[in-house]
């Protein structure tokens, strides 16, 4: 057993740092990362065979939530093995059994980026709302050192694209710029970058060439 967590935590670590290095969806992370559940899944039944600890169990859980939310980023590529939202799913099963509210913003955010995506605007903008409320206000910085990005940010920035595809364009500016604003403040550069862009496409789907061109600037 203790070979494999060993293993399981290595191939996790190894997966986060493919991830920072070659990007989303990049082959090498989603390798690492489908690795990691493998030993996970390994591992959980090595630890009903041997009546392991609630503690060491509970281990494994909050160390398998982000090498599946790593492995989910991968979801839309062509060579993905599982179904984007079949990994939400499991996300949130695993927010709900640990009661952690960071975890379920996390789980929020995965749903309405798929469901979006699927054109399922009602779906997910019932998720953007759920993240983008964050009433158990999960701070940045824990959002960022579970995942690497602030998920209620990006929440917030799905929810702009929605409400403009849902015929309210004004709602959708004002919560962009807010979103914007708040991503300047919290200052993670990762986040903001990707804020920044998708203030850039709503703006160009708006047609406001200015208004894109200085947050394409900003982000280059």
């Amino acid at each position: 057993a203790d070979w494999l967590r060993e293993a399981f935590h290595l191939h996790a670590a190894l997966g986060s740092g493919r991830l920072a290095l070659f990007g989303y969806g990049s082959a090498e992370a989603r390798q690492a990362f489908a690795q990691a559940v493998t030993l996970s899944d390994q591992l959980e039944t090595v630890y009903r065979r041997l009546g392991a600890s609630a503690a060491l169990e509970e281990e494994r859980q909050r160390a398998l939530f982000p090498v599946l939310f790593g492995l989910w980023h991968g979801g839309g590529e062509g060579a993905a093995t599982v179904a984007p939202l079949a990994l939400a799913e499991r996300l949130a099963r695993l927010a709900d059994a640990s009661g952690d509210p960071a975890q379920r913003l996390v789980a929020d955010y995965a749903f309405s980026h798929n469901y979006f995506w699927l054109a399922r605007y009602a779906d997910a903008r019932r998720h953007q709302e759920a993240a983008t409320r964050n009433p158990h206000r999960v701070s940045s910085d824990s959002l960022i050192a579970l995942c690497g990005e602030d998920s209620a940010l990006l929440s917030a920035s799905f929810l702009a694209w929605t409400l403009c595809f849902q015929g309210e364009p004004a709602q959708a500016q004002r919560v962009m710029a807010e979103t914007v604003a708040a991503a300047r403040q919290a200052g993670h550069t990762h986040t903001l970058c990707y804020v920044l862009i998708f203030a850039g496409v709503l703006t160009r789907h708006l047609l406001q060439p200015e208004a894109t061109l200085a947050y394409a600037r900003e982000v280059a």
